[in-house]
């Protein structure tokens, strides 16, 4: 269980800094030999898991991954794990064009940020269903009113890499 607590801390690591095979390899092994650890644990490490399988475009594995981390987090009544893991399928449809089942994972997310109160956290949800809106060629005022609103949040974040993605996505829409 330590093996995986550091697994999990380290992901955003593994992935910031590129050594995404490496952080795979460890995730990969430590899922294997602690198949009986706490349900909630093992969640928190197959986040970073699926994330890192997805960036390296091991697509399938990312999604059996993300599914059963979704899955665990539902089990032991995780609702922020589930916000996460809802954002990153929704992401991994969206990338795979699964446009109705990204925005029903973002719509989930939303809706478990709304019920907890977390404000900041809504941010990525609402611009992921500006974006669905705008690949499915459905681009309103509304999709446009929620990715403004992530502007805003990321504005308060200070996160300017999230600020851009929000901005990329208002131009999209606008040139639409």
């Amino acid at each position: 269980e330590t093996g995986l607590r550091f697994g999990s801390a380290l992901g955003i690591f593994w992935s910031r800094r590129g050594y995404l095979r490496e952080g795979s390899l460890w995730l990969e092994r430590l899922l294997t030999h602690a198949k009986d650890s706490s349900p909630g644990l093992r969640a928190k490490t197959m986040a970073p898991a699926g994330w890192l399988a997805f960036a390296q475009g091991n697509f399938e594995q990312a999604r059996l991954l993300d599914d059963e981390c979704l899955t665990l987090f539902r089990q032991v009544g995780d609702k922020p794990g589930m916000v996460d893991a809802l954002n990153q399928r929704g992401q991994l449809a969206l990338f795979q064009n699964d446009f109705p089942h990204a925005g029903a994972c973002f719509g989930e997310s939303l809706a478990i940020c709304e019920e907890l109160d977390l404000r900041l956290e809504r941010a990525w949800p609402l611009l992921f269903q500006g974006q669905v809106a705008l690949f499915m060629l459905q681009w309103n005022q509304q999709a446009k009113v929620l990715c403004q609103e992530s502007l805003t949040l990321f504005s308060e974040l200070d996160d300017k890499t999230r600020q851009a993605h929000a901005h990329i996505i208002l131009g999209e829409g606008a040139h639409y």
